[in-house]
C-alpha cells in the first residue's frame, strides 16, 4: 500500500513538472536583447563601394553619408510559431545636427557584420529626423520581427543610413557603458511561445520520470 502511494505521488510530480514546463514556455513574456553584432561599414574611398568595417567598442555609431551602421540581434532561440505582440528597437541619439533624415532598414542577418551589409536595404522601415540633442529613439519593428521568426531566421539585422540629401550626422548609443539606459536594445513581447517539439518533450518527460523514479527508490530502500 505504501509503495502504491509513493508511486502515485511520483506520478503527480512528473505531471506537475511537465505542466510547469509547458505553461512556462507557452505563456507570454517580455525579453530584452542586446546586439549580437554591431559595427559601422565604411565607404572610405567615397566611391560607392564599401571597403572597411569599423567597430567602436562602445556601441557608438557614426553615420555620415559614407558610413552606414549595422546592428544584428540573435533570434535563434525563438522558433516559428512564436506570436510577437510587439518588438521595439531602442537606440539613443546624439547629434550636433538637427533636422537630418536617417533611413532605417531591416534584413535577414547571420550574426556577423560584413562589407556586403552596406547594401542591405531589403525591408524599408521608416525615415526619422534628428533633433540635435541626446534622445532615446524607439522604433516599432514588430511586423519584420514576426516575419523573420516565421522564416526561422537566426538573426534580425538593422541598417541605418543617411537620407541621400543629408550629410554629417553623428548618432548612436552615446556613452552606453557608463549610462546603461542608453544601450541599443530590441525588446520583444510575446502573446505566445510554442511548446517543445514532440521529440524534445519526450526527452524531457523521460528525464522527469527518471528523477521521480530515483526519489521513489530512495524512499522505499
Amino acid at each position: 500500500m505504501k509503495k502504491k502511494l509513493l508511486k502515485s505521488k511520483s506520478l503527480k510530480v512528473v505531471v506537475a513538472i511537465c505542466t510547469i514546463a509547458l505553461s512556462g514556455i507557452a505563456n507570454a513574456g517580455v525579453i530584452e536583447l542586446t546586439p549580437d553584432a554591431d559595427a559601422s561599414v565604411w565607404d572610405f574611398n567615397d566611391d560607392g563601394i564599401a571597403d572597411r568595417i569599423g567597430n567602436w567598442n562602445r556601441n557608438e555609431v557614426y553615420s555620415p553619408n559614407n558610413v552606414r551602421t549595422v546592428i544584428e540581434f540573435d533570434l535563434s532561440n525563438f522558433s516559428a510559431g512564436a506570436m510577437v505582440s510587439s518588438a521595439i528597437l531602442g537606440i539613443s541619439e546624439f547629434t550636433t545636427h538637427a533636422g537630418m533624415g536617417i533611413d532605417l532598414f531591416a534584413y535577414n542577418a547571420n550574426g556577423s557584420v560584413e562589407l556586403a551589409d552596406w547594401g542591405r536595404t531589403d525591408i524599408f522601415q521608416q525615415t526619422f529626423i534628428t533633433d540635435g540633442i541626446l534622445d532615446r529613439l524607439e522604433f516599432d519593428v514588430s511586423s519584420v520581427i514576426q516575419t523573420l521568426i516565421n522564416a526561422n531566421a537566426t538573426h534580425a539585422g538593422f541598417l541605418f543610413k543617411d537620407d541621400p540629401n543629408n550629410i554629417g550626422v553623428i548618432w548612436g548609443t552615446y556613452d552606453s557603458k557608463s549610462n546603461p539606459e542608453n544601450i541599443t536594445s530590441l525588446t520583444l513581447s510575446f502573446d505566445s511561445i510554442p511548446v517543445p517539439e514532440p521529440s524534445t518533450f519526450a526527452i524531457f518527460t523521460i528525464a522527469a520520470l527518471g528523477l521521480a523514479s530515483r526519489k521513489f527508490k530512495k524512499r522505499v530502500s
